[in-house]
């Protein structure tokens, strides 16, 4: 009986603390993800069914490359990997439902925004904006966002690519 009652409480805690975050519908990471460029997104590899995902070496505005990989799919993350040295870093972290949906990198070639929705918990629909220093190889920022203030997502290529 006791236990039923901690885990009941335990239940309402992590819902009504997913529940009471509210998303942000302006801001700094909202505007610069409207302004940057895409990060064109291709079918992720081994994933089936064919699903999007990044493959793309970037070249950053001191000449530096790095390349981001990832998946919109189950235990999906977006990875930046360096050049010369190999050192990965995880731009979008693992989250309960939640994956990147769309990569941008801003004009002057130093930060990049992911984008990850799903369901959290797989009951709530949520959409994370992620802001990550290329250079710094660190995050900025990341907020829950209102989707509907968002741009569409950059488009898939055609499979005649």
């Amino acid at each position: 009986m006791m236990r039923g009652i901690r885990v009941a409480a335990a239940l309402a805690v992590a819902l009504g603390t997913t529940s009471c975050r509210r998303p942000i519908s302006s801001g700094d990471i909202i505007d610069g993800y409207r302004s940057a460029l895409c990060v064109e997104p291709t079918f992720a590899t081994g994933v089936n069914p064919p699903t999007r995902g990044w493959d793309a070496t970037l070249v950053l505005a001191d000449g530096s490359k790095v390349t981001l990989t990832g998946a919109d799919t189950v235990s999906g993350t977006l990875v930046a990997t360096y050049e010369p040295d190999g050192a990965a870093r995880v731009v979008v972290p693992l989250r309960d439902y939640i994956y990147p949906s769309d990569v941008r990198i801003d004009s002057a070639r130093r930060v990049l925004y992911a984008k990850a929705r799903g369901s959290a918990g797989g009951i709530f629909r949520e959409t994370w904006l992620h802001q990550y220093d290329l250079q710094r190889r660190e995050p900025i920022s990341e907020a829950l966002v209102e989707p509907g203030v968002l741009p569409a997502e950059c488009p898939m290529p055609t499979e005649s690519k």
